[in-house]
């Protein structure tokens, strides 16, 4: 849906969507109700069997993307700890609600659009590699967050305005995995927990400031490389309801007191070791049972604003973010001579 398969379009909607988050909330909105009107039709999730040469099935789903994720195992005992495949998920992107999802910045400014960045206690905030450093004003669009050391941070956005449904939040996380030394007989752990359960090194996503879920850093042996993906940490089942607000963040936070120990095996006072975070992406994986899409659509559709296909506009873009020459039957995002930005239907 929702979005075009060409990745130049989803390329500039992906670094857009903190530069104007007026234009984005209208994408957003003409998304929600495209979305809505799948929901009614019974068409969100249509997919079709497919066999490949070897004989094995799998769906082909019109507007799902399949994502794969990993998780830690063995938590309980760091010295065994080890990531695995986790659970594989189907949904509907909606990462236009996460404002600036790539963490992009502009060079000589180590804040990022859209994010809240609070370092805990007395620890500074430092947000290090990614993309190749452009001239300073420009922005540097491949970016991922870089702690080495003892980082200490946490970093969130609040997301509104979610067509009503259930969530996955996917980040690519890394941090070193346990090593074990035998020449001082020490482990190296890359994470642990304290006596309450509370991670050092986590992702995390509450709804309406609720029960936080977390969990852990992947730990991985090497650094991110081309950081593609493929190291997705999930938190998966999350309900948002009409009018519900989703936080999302990361926290570095040494709280444990199981870092790696020095020689006389006292521990140190913070964590070692490079952690590396980017690539957040939102999906939509399930309607909420129960809420009455077809009533919520139709008062979208009675709120939207009607032209006709000459009226006169300084810019037009379609659902996707894609600059059109002239208003297109069916949804458009424009703007007008006089500045306003509007949501219009052409019939």
């Amino acid at each position: 849906v929702l979005m075009t398969e060409d990745d130049y379009a989803l390329e500039a909607a992906n670094n857009a969507v903190s530069d104007d988050r007026e234009v984005a909330a209208l994408l957003n909105e003409a998304n929600k109700m495209q979305l809505y009107k799948l929901i009614v039709d019974g068409t969100w999730n249509a997919g079709e069997t497919v066999t490949d040469e070897e004989g094995n099935e799998s769906t082909s789903y019109q507007y799902l993307t399949t994502v794969k994720t990993n998780k830690m195992v063995n938590t309980d005992d760091l010295a065994t700890t080890a990531m695995v495949a986790g659970d594989v998920i189907n949904g509907i992107e909606m990462s236009g609600y996460v404002a600036n999802p790539k963490m992009y910045r502009v060079n000589g400014n180590s804040n990022l659009p859209g994010w809240t960045l609070a370092a805990n206690e007395d620890h500074a905030i430092n947000i290090g590699w990614g993309g190749t450093a452009p001239s300073a004003g420009e922005y540097v669009t491949d970016q991922y967050i870089n702690y080495y050391g003892d980082g200490d941070y946490n970093m969130y956005q609040t997301i509104s305005d979610l067509p009503v449904g259930i969530y996955a939040v996917v980040m690519a996380t890394r941090t070193p995995l346990v090593d074990k030394t035998a020449e001082f007989e020490r482990i190296f752990y890359y994470n642990a927990q304290d006596e309450e359960g509370n991670w050092d090194k986590y992702m995390y996503a509450t709804v309406n400031g609720e029960e936080k879920v977390v969990t852990p850093f992947l730990g991985l042996s090497s650094y991110y490389g081309s950081h593609s993906g493929e190291y997705n940490t999930l938190i998966n089942n999350l309900v948002v309801a009409d009018g519900a607000e989703l936080t999302i963040g990361l926290n570095e936070h040494y709280v444990s007191g199981q870092a790696m120990k020095h020689e006389d095996n006292t521990a140190q006072s913070s964590w070692t070791g490079t952690t590396m975070a980017d690539d957040v992406h939102l999906y939509f994986v399930a309607p909420l049972e129960g809420y009455d899409y077809k009533a919520a659509l139709a008062e979208m559709e009675t709120a939207m604003s009607v032209i006709t296909p000459n009226a006169t506009v300084t810019e037009v873009y379609n659902v996707n973010g894609v600059r059109l020459a002239k208003a297109q039957k069916g949804i458009n995002i424009v703007k007008m001579s006089n500045g306003k930005v509007m949501k219009v239907l052409v019939k």
